[in-house]
């Protein structure tokens, strides 16, 4: 079952805008490595990697 990930913390958002790495769509929020990333798209890359495990 995936769990809803958890961004409150301010090392989850920066001031400058990147590219998601998983749609590309422009985005102000960072994953746990500090990587470009949107909080949905994310929590779709990690359903769909716990399906194929």
């Amino acid at each position: 079952m995936t769990r809803a990930l958890d961004w409150r913390d301010r090392r989850h958002w920066s001031a400058k805008r990147r590219p998601c790495r998983y749609c590309g769509r422009l985005t102000n929020l960072r994953d746990e490595q500090g990587r470009p990333a949107m909080k949905v798209c994310a929590e779709q890359a990690e359903a769909d990697a716990e399906r194929t495990r």
